[in-house]
């Protein structure tokens, strides 16, 4: 199930919860980041940016994955660990359709990915989004960990 958030940070549980079951691929992006805040922390400063919040849940109805967009079209995602390709294959037919509806809003949609973390760029270039090179401007460094530039317009 696919549920939409005008004011996702304040569903507290539904933070807590991602956070103590992030994926680990997304887990070491976050260390990368920013190693001295707690995970938690970090990720509900992410949604407390975020204008228009998104999450995933299991057909038990847990969340499994959660994003938003922040004011000028900047957008995160992070799942769950042991999020089957099944679960991301049913939730980003749902996102893009949703991602879609949102470039209505957004002149472009943007972000960055670690440059190790192949599964989301697989997932984010299915969802449309296009990757600037690794040796491109766009693409930042953090503690010599490289961060690919990604965006889509409509």
């Amino acid at each position: 199930m696919f549920r939409t958030y005008t004011n996702l940070s304040k569903e507290t549980g539904i933070i807590e919860y991602i956070a103590e079951n992030l994926s680990h691929q997304n887990r070491e992006e976050a260390k990368i980041i920013a190693s001295f805040i707690p995970l938690r922390e970090l990720l509900a400063v992410e949604v407390a940016e975020a204008e228009k919040g998104f999450v995933f849940f299991d057909e038990k109805g847990n969340p499994y994955g959660i994003g938003g967009i922040r004011p000028g079209g900047r957008i995160f995602f992070v799942m769950c660990e042991g999020t089957t390709t099944a679960m991301h294959v049913s939730a980003l037919k749902v996102g893009r359709r949703w991602l879609k509806e949102q470039l209505e809003h957004y002149h472009r949609i943007d972000g960055y990915c670690w440059e190790e973390n192949k599964l989301s760029q697989r997932w984010m270039r299915w969802m449309g989004f296009e990757f600037a090179d690794a040796d491109s401007a766009a693409t930042i460094t953090v503690d010599g960990h490289n961060f690919l530039y990604f965006m889509r317009t409509e």
